[in-house]
Order: C-alpha cells, then structure tokens, then sequence
C-alpha cells in the first residue's frame, strides 16, 4: 500500500484549465507546495510564474506544448518547449500531430518526437509525448511505442483530458487498457503516464497497478485526502 507521500511524487497536477482564475492558480501552486508532489503541469503562459513561487521546493515545473489539439508545426512546438524550458520547465508534455498518426504517416511523427526530444534533452528536461488514444486505434498506439522507445522519450503518456468530437463515443481520458497496452510495447526503456479523468484514490491506483510511473490529475487534494484516511 502506496503512502500519500509516495503517492504525491507520482502526480503530476494539472493546473490546465482555459478559464483558471489567478486565485485558483495561486492556490494551486500552494497545494503542489504543500503536498510535495512531482510537478505541476502548467500551461506555457504561466511556466515563469510558478517556478518563481516553487523556488526552494522539490515540485518541478512542466509545461504542455501543442496543447490540448498538437495541430501546430513541428518549429512552433519546438519555440513553445524552449521558451518554456527557458522560463523554468523541467518536463514538457507535447502532443502529436494526432491527424499524421490517423492517417499512418509516422515518419512525420518520428521526425517531430525525435526534433522535440533533441531539443528537451540538451536543456536537461524530460519529454513526455501526448498520443490522445481516444481518437487512435490499437495497432496505431503500438507504433507509437515503438517509435517513442526508437527515440528515446522518458513518458509517453496517454491523453489531454480535452479530447471530444469523434471520441465522443469513446473514453475521452486515460483507460487501464491502453496503458497496458503501452507499458508492454515502450517499458523499461520509457515509462507511461495515464492522464485524464483520474479523479479518485481507487482510480489512480487501478492505473499504477496497470503499470503508470506517473499520474496527471487536478484531483490531488481529494487523492491524497482518501489516502490518509484509509
């Protein structure tokens, strides 16, 4: 059984949402303080202000790139990672060009994770690649693990949490399938973080049991809260 301190520095906490007031960002950042989780996970706007306020702190800075659609050119998601890195971020969450991977053009993909990847490396930061497996078949997700293990990534990672439109049918967040699906084609080469709809203890750890090295959720205090209650 997993203590809610071991628990905390396998979060990522999403602090991702369009309409985030500044209070609730600012709460957000003293929650990630408080907890001592991994990192919070941030969008692009906000990397410089809260790796001022977690200077001192072991809670890392990650910022999402491409986010939530990864429907940009390969040269703006490697300006957006690097103004990022720049600001203070110590891991990047891209997404990729989810159109190439549905239409089987994964030298577009390869060529993008492998740009991204050189970039983030040489800054010493980690790259976690975003496939929104709502929108993506089975064979389609194992070649993505594999051109993630080809590359070398440190995560790749299952959703946004935003996804819709034709997934609507579909779970649109993270599923204890893919990520099993995804520990058997990528581990121990690069690990797997499950992202979206994680909102509870029991889920979450349905998901590390599956195999999930790191988990992004904005339910944090709720996890960590059931946890010390148990």
């Amino acid at each position: 059984m997993r203590t809610p301190e071991q628990l905390a520095q396998l979060i990522d906490h999403a602090l991702l949402h369009p309409a985030l007031s500044d209070p609730d960002f600012d709460r957000g950042l003293a929650l990630c303080r408080e907890l001592n989780v991994w990192s919070v996970c941030v969008k692009p706007v906000d990397v410089r202000r809260a790796a001022i306020y977690l200077v001192g702190t072991n809670t890392l800075v990650c910022s999402v790139v491409a986010f939530p659609q990864g429907n940009t050119p390969t040269e703006t998601k490697l300006h957006e990672a690097e103004r990022a890195m720049a600001d203070g971020a110590r891991e990047i969450d891209y997404v990729i060009n989810v159109s190439a991977a549905v239409c089987g053009h994964f030298e577009v993909i390869h060529a993008e994770m492998q740009a991204l990847n050189h970039a983030v490396q040489s800054k010493g930061a980690k790259l976690k690649v975003i496939f929104e497996t709502a929108y993506l078949d089975d064979a389609t997700k194992v070649k993505l693990c594999n051109i993630a293990k080809q590359v070398g990534v440190a995560f790749v990672k299952t959703s946004t949490g935003f996804a819709s439109g034709i997934a609507a049918e579909k779970p649109t967040g993270a599923t204890v399938h893919d990520v099993q699906l995804m520990v058997t084609h990528v581990t121990p080469t690069c690990l797997v973080k499950a992202s979206g709809g994680i909102r509870d203890l029991d889920t979450m750890e349905r998901f590390l049991d599956a195999g999930a090295m790191r988990i992004g959720t904005s339910a944090t205090r709720t996890i960590i809260e059931q946890a010390r209650n148990r």
